[in-house]
């Protein structure tokens, strides 16, 4: 009866302007609108009424004239039914004396409608009285955390997920069979809620049976499960063991759940869980191939094998190549033209082979160790190349809830090799001779301390919560180093992201590092060397985007030809290699607002960002905000399975700066000038960076 009372309502008074149409010929919706509301937002309202907008490309010319985007026709009668939606949908959010309207304005073959609200003076809630809960949900919980709050509006959605709130609470506390009964009352313009909680009986774990296990023991399965027999009960635990049995990746099917019904006259009681499984694939390969600006064409290649030798070992082998292409493929020179001024040792196929075999529940059910070997070759554009093999040892526990703090330690024999003018500059070491000892092989011992905090809702593609991570790295002779190897090194990144609406994302990061260094005694002096590879960089399509790769901080110059004009007359740019040197501190913040793109789908979105970033030596005096560069941009991002395609353009609005400018000359690096005034960009387009890639910048 309520309901065709507001349906008679809305054609009396909500709908006057819908007229028969004197055509048959549908009329195209080119604009709907909402007016009035405040309390409801326009995509609450969209998603709610059976009318919708035309696509974007639909509703404007000159995309309109061709078959491009979806149509959207009026139906009148479902207009008249969107006003009784919009109606019920405002008194279940606390607004009974809401009105809406329509008016309708008509063209030859398209329509413009509009909704009209009058919200009216809101029923507002004086009380949320809470019984059955004391001693077993904190009170400040109930008090922050409860959706439906004193004072506002009496909102019977939030009313419900307050009942489920509380029922959830309480099968976390020891009581699997908690309802929770809601009531409310209204008087004089304002509601009372009482929601009462009727817990049940505290009840512990009893038996639990596994069923569906043929190759995985039965004692894996305890193990990953996140409770035992005799633990108080808890829905979460229950939850929480149903996924890890999924990431195992031995499992096809994971339940876990309550066996049988308890006698709500005890007090005390056990409840039985069953958990049923079917088991997966023991084996699984994946391939992978891609292409990015500064690795030119890549592959990746991973084999697993799980329950390795039973125990819920896992085997895996991987093999990851990249500048596929370059080198003597001559794609440097086209589609890869980002490497167009490597040298050719750089130039050549990157590669890392890794063997890994990981043991779970080392000492603890929520820990694992790795051991693996690994061989590497790795360049970073304009800045170094990096060799290396050897063993490498890590125990991983998840801290609560499911927080990995990963202590390793790896042992390996590698080089380093960077431009000769890099060690002139920081060590005054210019004899290209005497450089190769930075460059030779090494034994290589590093332990290092990783923790990650994710409280972000994807991996891909976050749109609410934080993650923090802390990674600490230590190098010594003390632990089988050699000297020329030994450093301490910190790295510390918060990243934040905020929805804004339904579509809309606000993300921003802070890094910052540093390292220190012992000097070491070299051909009769002392030297604080840190290896290139551990040195900081910046700039480039994660990082700060309107500089390319590792082109923001310091770099040394170096003549491309054994001859400098005597006349002083400037070298021409062509001749002129650029090396990033790094530093040993550094300062890197990122802003993004990530927004759907006007008139395509939901995998498509636009990003306006803003970078900062500053890498510069101990010892440096520097003001508040001396010397970072700040650089802003706009991006393009489609979402794939693997994560979202990205496309950056930054804007550099900053002059080179100027930079130490050496040449060879009888093995020996000679400087030319301590301060060579580099070329600056000489219009808009030189200025901008255009970076290519897969996955969110943070």
């Amino acid at each position: 009866m309520r309901l065709l009372q507001l349906a008679a309502a809305a054609i009396t008074c909500g709908v006057g302007p819908v007229q028969a149409q004197a055509s048959d010929e549908p009329l195209v919706i080119k604009g709907l609108d909402f007016v009035g509301n405040k309390a409801i937002d326009d995509f609450t309202l969209g998603v709610s009424i059976a009318t919708s907008n035309s696509s974007f490309f639909a509703r404007t010319i000159p995309f309109s004239l061709l078959p491009l985007g979806r149509k959207r026709y009026l139906d009148e009668r479902e207009l008249r039914r969107d006003v009784v939606r919009v109606i019920l949908l405002y008194r279940q959010s606390g607004y009974p004396d809401v009105t809406v309207d329509t008016l309708i304005e008509r063209g030859k073959r398209d329509v413009h409608v509009k909704f009209l609200i009058t919200e009216g003076k809101p029923l507002l809630v004086s009380s949320v009285q809470v019984t059955g809960v004391d001693g077993y949900v904190p009170a400040g919980r109930i008090r922050n955390n409860l959706p439906l709050r004193k004072g506002e509006p009496f909102n019977r959605f939030l009313m419900q997920a307050s009942q489920d709130s509380l029922t959830k609470w309480l099968r976390n506390a020891g009581f699997p069979f908690a309802e929770v009964f809601k009531n409310y009352s209204i008087s004089e313009g304002k509601a009372d809620v009482v929601l009462e909680a009727d817990r049940g009986p505290l009840a512990r774990i009893g038996q639990v049976s596994v069923d569906g296990t043929q190759q995985v023991s039965e004692s894996v399965v305890r193990n990953i499960l996140a409770f035992r027999e005799g633990d108080l009960f808890s829905a979460r635990s229950l939850l929480e063991s149903q996924r890890n049995l999924y990431r195992s990746n031995m499992f096809d099917f994971a339940s876990v759940e309550l066996q049988d019904s308890l006698d709500s006259t005890e007090l005390d009681s056990l409840v039985d869980i069953r958990v049923r499984l079917t088991e997966g694939s023991f084996k699984r390969v994946r391939l992978g191939f891609g292409y990015g600006t500064i690795d030119c064409f890549r592959t990746l290649t991973t084999a697993t094998v799980n329950n390795f030798k039973g125990g819920g070992r896992t085997f895996d082998v991987g093999l990851r190549l990249s500048k596929i292409g370059a080198g003597n493929g001559g794609l440097e020179n086209s589609i890869c033209d980002a490497l167009s001024n490597e040298p050719e040792e750089r130039l050549k196929l990157n590669y890392n082979a890794t063997v890994a075999l990981t043991q779970p529940f080392v000492f603890s059910r929520r820990a694992r160790a790795t051991v693996s070997f690994a061989a590497e070759r790795r360049s970073e554009i304009d800045a170094f190349l990096v060799e290396s093999f050897g063993p490498e040892l890590s125990y991983t526990i998840l801290t609560n809830p499911n927080d990995p703090l990963t202590l390793s330690y790896s042992f390996s024999s590698g080089r380093t090799d960077a431009d000769a003018a890099t060690f002139c500059t920081f060590l005054n070491v210019c004899r290209i001779e005497d450089t190769r000892e930075f460059s030779a092989r090494s034994l290589r011992s590093v332990l290092s301390l990783n923790y990650v905090r994710d409280r972000s809702n994807s991996t891909l593609n976050p749109s609410r919560g934080t993650v923090l991570s802390i990674q600490g790295r230590f190098a010594s002779s003390a632990i089988g180093s050699d000297s020329l190897f030994q450093f301490l090194k910190g790295i510390a990144e918060f990243a934040s992201y905020h929805p804004i609406g339904h579509r809309s994302v606000f993300a921003w990061r802070v890094r910052l590092g540093g390292i220190l260094a012992p000097n070491v005694s070299l051909g009769g002096g002392n030297v604080r060397f840190i290896s290139p590879d551990e040195r900081f960089y910046a700039g480039g399509p994660s990082t700060v985007r309107g500089f390319n790769q590792n082109e923001l901080g310091p770099v040394v110059l170096v003549l491309d030809t054994i001859r400098v004009d005597p006349t002083g007359v400037r070298p021409p740019d062509s001749t002129i290699i650029t090396s990033p040197i790094g530093g040993n501190r550094l300062f890197l913040a990122n802003a993004e607002l990530r927004l759907p793109f006007p008139g395509l789908s939901d995998r498509v979105g636009l990003v306006l960002f803003a970078d900062a970033g500053k890498i510069f030596e101990s010892g440096e005096r520097l003001g508040l905000g001396q010397g970072v560069r700040v650089t802003p941009g706009v991006g393009i991002r489609v979402g794939t399975p693997i994560g979202p395609l990205r496309l950056d353009l930054g804007y550099n609005p900053y002059d080179p700066e100027t930079a130490p400018l050496f040449r060879t000359r009888n093995g020996d690096l000679e400087l030319v000038t301590a301060s060579f005034d580099r070329k600056a960009p000489s219009s808009l387009i030189d200025r901008l960076r255009l970076h290519f890639s897969v996955g969110q910048a943070f």
